[in-house]
């Protein structure tokens, strides 16, 4: 009896332990099944939700610049930036992921890259000074280029309309708006503006790196005029009342003249606007029979600056007229390449009139010191 007892209790046992066995392994093999049922449910529902969510705009290429509206504003530091013929206000924005909202396109930023915004506008013209250009010379765009990182990539559409197709006429309240897609998104992007094969540079915290460009900063818009003094050589004809007049309104020194280019590095230009009046009253000429007003189309000027010619020297009217500039008498612009900051600068102002081509004529002289006080 007892070992059939025993017997049994030890049957009972492994029929029981048995049971729990395949309950746990049933259990874990729900749990799999539930959980590869989980992952098939929601591999389908994002493979099903993927056409939602996908970004299928057109990517922008780097370099391709976008041109914003007036409304879209470009964050950032402006800095001035003076260029031959005035002054610049150049804005670099920081990087962005995204175009703004009112930019009339919707392309998304090249892989790994972004967008950087550019805004330039010229400065008032009452704070800008056109400066003189001989026959022949043009005014120019500036070359706009974005510097991101290693990369560089020029921006054209900033310069267009600044200067006109004829080559002369200032746009005074030109501006323009353009965010430049970039490979990759630079830290601290940059502008460099080329004129006539010049740089500088603007950083995106608004510091401008001027180089040769600094010299324009001092130029004035109204330079203070020069007298000629007395003239201290005249015939009698031309004395007193009746002599000849002499004046220059505007004397500068200057690194560019258009059609001349960039003085050497260790030069300047010196450009002068001279005006030379004919007397007002009738004049005896030498050896004439009778007193006669001075022939305004023969009355030359000759100018010497210690010595040396001009390298140019054409009416001031003729070159500025495709700047809309016109200036009464008729005055005369000359340009002379001098030393830096040369203070031994002799000017001889040599005026030959006369009443008719058979006339004899009548010379007047000045000298005029230029250097610097």
């Amino acid at each position: 009896m007892s070992g059939e007892t025993a017997d049994e209790t030890v049957d009972g046992s492994e029929g029981g332990h048995g049971t729990e066995s395949r309950r746990v392994t049933t259990d874990r093999q729900l749990r799999v099944i539930i959980g590869i049922v989980v992952v098939v449910i929601v591999a389908g529902a994002g493979i099903l939700a993927w056409p939602l969510f996908k970004d299928d705009r057109e990517q922008a290429q780097p370099g391709d610049a976008v041109v914003a509206p007036d409304d879209v504003d470009v964050h950032g530091s402006t800095a001035n930036v003076y260029i031959p013929w005035g002054r610049l206000e150049l804005t670099v924005g920081s990087p962005r992921e995204e175009l703004p909202d009112l930019v009339n396109t919707d392309e998304k930023a090249p892989d790994g890259g972004g967008f950087v915004g550019i805004e330039l506008a010229s400065g008032d013209t009452d704070t800008q000074l056109p400066l003189p250009f001989v026959e022949g010379g043009r005014y120019r765009a500036p070359r706009i280029t974005l510097v991101a990182g290693e990369r560089r990539y020029p921006v054209p559409e900033l310069g267009e309309g600044l200067v006109t197709r004829g080559g002369g006429n200032l746009l005074a309240s030109q501006s323009a708006k353009v965010f430049v897609p970039v490979a990759v998104m630079p830290k601290h992007p940059s502008l460099e503006v080329t004129y006539d094969g010049v740089p500088q540079r603007v950083s995106s915290s608004g510091k401008v790196t001027p180089g040769r460009f600094k010299a324009l900063q001092g130029v004035g818009r109204e330079p203070e005029p020069v007298s000629c003094g007395d003239s201290p050589r005249s015939p009698k004809q031309l004395r007193g009342d009746n002599s000849p007049t002499c004046s220059l309104p505007r004397v500068m020194r200057v690194p560019y003249v258009a059609g001349l280019g960039w003085a050497a590095g260790d030069h300047e230009w010196l450009v002068l606007t001279s005006k030379v009046g004919r007397p007002e009253e009738r004049v005896h000429a030498p050896f004439a029979e009778e007193p006669r007003f001075v022939d305004s189309d023969l009355t030359t000027t000759k100018y010497r600056l210690n010595h040396r010619r001009p390298v140019s020297q054409v009416n001031a009217n003729d070159v500025g007229e495709e700047l809309r500039l016109r200036a009464p008498d008729d005055p005369e612009q000359v340009v002379f390449n001098v030393p830096k900051n040369a203070d031994d600068l002799s000017l001889k102002i040599v005026s030959t009139f006369r009443t008719d081509r058979d006339a004899k004529p009548m010379h007047v002289s000045w000298r005029v010191d230029l250097g610097d006080d």
